[in-house]
């Protein structure tokens, strides 16, 4: 109930659940940043591989 109530004065509107959705779009938002990161990285590493390869 302190947490709720702590909520509520930082947000009186959505109080604690305000405070979830904003964790949740926070996470959705760098969730995706962290694929966009994942395929560069794959991308780097096919690259460096086809210039390591012999002809």
């Amino acid at each position: 109930m302190i947490i709720e109530a702590n909520a509520r004065v930082s947000d009186p509107v959505h109080g604690l659940g305000g405070f979830a959705m904003s964790l949740s779009e926070q996470l959705d938002y760098l969730s995706s940043e962290l694929d966009l990161v994942n395929q560069q990285i794959q991308f780097h590493r096919q690259t460096r591989q086809a210039v390591q390869k012999p002809f």
